[in-house]
């Protein structure tokens, strides 16, 4: 009888970088759903014109640090409770929760596909302090960064 060759899901051990597979998959879904929500901003008849540009402003300001709710506002041409309740209930979270997952989901993919240290994704992706954007990255993901830029 022959033995049928092993097919695990895990990425080859002779990669400096190999990341188990279901791990990876789960980042680029991650991913994915934020850009087609970016993407089908146009289409979504119930978000209001406002909500769409603020959408549109986060994601291509996403990396700047000093974005907050205040330069969202100014954005929007509202002020920030009014966008913050329309905001919440056309995307089902606030302003800034969207502007965090949007850097989260950017630092996901950036540890995936580079080998740019964390402190230096976290700049890039709009976090002055890595230990934060580690912190964060845990919290949503339910694992930590170190391990993904270390395997």
């Amino acid at each position: 009888m022959t033995r049928a060759p092993d097919l695990s899901l895990s990425m080859a051990a002779s990669s400096r970088r190999s990341v188990p597979i279901h791990r990876k998959a789960a980042l680029y879904e991650l991913f994915n759903i934020l850009m087609d929500e970016a993407q089908n901003v146009d289409t979504a008849p119930k978000v209001s014109t406002a909500v769409k540009s603020t959408i549109e402003f986060i994601i291509a300001h996403y990396r700047d640090p000093s974005l907050d709710l205040q330069a969202l506002t100014q954005s929007a041409h509202m002020c920030s409770s009014h966008l913050w309740r329309v905001f919440k209930k056309d995307v089902g979270m606030s302003p800034m929760r969207f502007l965090r997952d949007t850097r989260l989901r950017q630092g996901a993919a950036l540890l995936e596909t580079t080998s740019l240290r964390i402190s230096e994704i976290a700049t890039q992706v709009g976090f002055t302090d890595p230990l934060y954007f580690s912190r964060m990255f845990t919290g949503v993901f339910k694992c930590s960064p170190w391990p993904i830029a270390s395997e």
